[in-house]
């Protein structure tokens, strides 16, 4: 006696927004069997248990503006062009690119722009990433901004430092 069975599975990617209780509802499935020896269809309905998972609240040691945890967090630069020396009038164009494992693109938080006498910057539309990993979400943020240089003078631009929670050492970095 032979028995084929069709197997749909689905994995679920949970990020709880608050602290507290999750209380995560059954899964329900309704569905047709056929029974081939007695040829005939039979409905099937199925149910899983209830979950409820214990959401903890961010770390108090953690300090930054965005609840970031993840597995890993890299943020990387590049620029169009040599930028040490540039003229008025001159464009040039850095992209910023946030990596992440164990977060959705969506909760990476924008870089600031330098704004100043000397130069102006003119950002684009972010791309922002989330692909399916082993560790659950791979995300990317890349910006691109055009920093033009209106005056004459010295610019620094500020290093980007963005906290976030490592999940796996517990422990901001």
């Amino acid at each position: 006696y032979e028995q084929r069975y069709e197997v749909i599975e689905r994995n679920y990617l949970v990020f709880p927004q608050k602290s507290g209780t999750l209380q995560i509802e059954p899964l329900t499935f309704n569905g047709v069997m056929i029974d081939s020896q007695q040829r005939r269809r039979m409905r099937v309905n199925e149910a899983s248990e209830p979950s409820s998972l214990r959401v903890m609240p961010p770390p108090s040691e953690f300090t930054g503006n965005d609840w970031l945890p993840a597995k890993s967090l890299e943020v990387s630069e590049t620029w169009q062009e040599d930028s040490k020396q540039i003229q008025v009038g001159d464009a040039i164009t850095r992209t910023i690119t946030i990596s992440a494992l164990g977060l959705l693109g969506s909760a990476l938080p924008p870089t600031p722009h330098p704004n100043s006498t000397t130069i102006k910057s003119y950002p684009d539309k972010a791309i922002v990433e989330s692909l399916p990993h082993d560790s659950g979400a791979q995300a990317t943020r890349k910006e691109s901004i055009t920093l033009i240089a209106v005056n004459e003078g010295e610019l620094t631009i500020p290093k980007i430092t963005i906290p976030w929670w490592d999940t796996i050492n517990k422990v901001q970095r």
